[in-house]
């Protein structure tokens, strides 16, 4: 019965610091000799990079080039790479995010047998394949937080609900139009749930006014904590914004994360 493990596979993505970072064979370097001439401060300016590796002569990267100050590129140093510099290439991106926030650094050095062969930045987190992963997070989540309201309420709760949220002065009430979408589809005679219709911040407010957070052993003003992974809902509605810059940083990334890990982990347990 070995195939079953195939349709036991729930489908989840895996992915890793390398498939983020860059490879050393697409990086940009530069050698001891640019270092020495100081030619290598053009390429940094240029491009913004406050980490540049050095290639050898033997074609490994054994140390780096950093900015001493982020985007001033008048004064710059030369470090060697050691252990803590380093992450193993297929580190889970999950990994790479908490360890990025807890040693406040902004890059690492990706390893394969103990040789640098890549780096990876936090700006590299703003790239596709980490907004497929919490697309994906998000989507289970919603699922989950969908199926939790089918048992706790009746379809009838669900509806007089959000028939007491509409608002009269507007026509293009959400809640209004989440109404006339469920009717139609029931005059089709097609099969759909209510709760299918809800956005994922009103499956978090319902479960708030409903008092459902009690089925956690939470209370309102601790559920209300889980809020903040809307904001991560957005960015991946939005694929053109940022999943990091100024307001959105690696910390409250890594802490809206956590917070879908320890719902999800309720939701499948309760």
């Amino acid at each position: 019965m070995i195939e079953e493990i195939f349709f036991q596979d729930e489908g989840r993505l895996t992915i890793t610091a390398a498939s983020v970072g860059l490879s050393h064979q697409r990086w940009a370097f530069t050698t001891d000799e640019e270092v020495e001439t100081k030619s290598h401060l053009k390429v940094m300016r240029e491009n913004r990079f406050d980490v540049l590796p050095i290639v050898g002569k033997n074609g490994k990267t054994v140390s780096y080039v950093k900015t001493r100050v982020p985007n001033e590129y008048s004064q710059t140093e030369v470090l060697p790479i050691t252990y803590e510099d380093t992450l193993q290439l297929d580190s889970n991106i999950r990994e790479v995010i908490d360890l990025f926030d807890r040693t406040n650094r902004n890059f690492f050095f990706l390893t394969f047998k103990n040789e640098v062969k890549g780096l990876i930045t936090i700006g590299n987190l703003n790239c596709r394949q980490v907004q497929v992963l919490l697309f994906s997070l998000i989507c289970e989540l919603e699922r989950s937080l969908e199926e939790f309201l089918y048992y706790c309420l009746s379809e009838a709760e669900t509806i007089a609900w959000a028939k007491s949220k509409v608002d009269d002065s507007r026509e293009d009430c959400k809640y209004r139009l989440m109404l006339a979408t469920y009717e139609q589809l029931i005059s089709l005679d097609l099969e759909n749930k209510f709760t299918e219709h809800f956005y994922f911040v009103d499956l978090l407010n319902i479960i708030t006014e409903k008092g459902l957070y009690n089925e956690f052993g939470l209370s309102r003003r601790k559920w209300t904590h889980f809020n903040s992974i809307n904001e991560i809902r957005k960015r991946v509605a939005h694929p053109n914004r940022s999943l990091i810059d100024n307001e959105n940083t690696v910390k409250k990334l890594n802490q809206r994360l956590t917070k879908i890990d320890k719902l999800l982990f309720m939701l499948k347990n309760r």
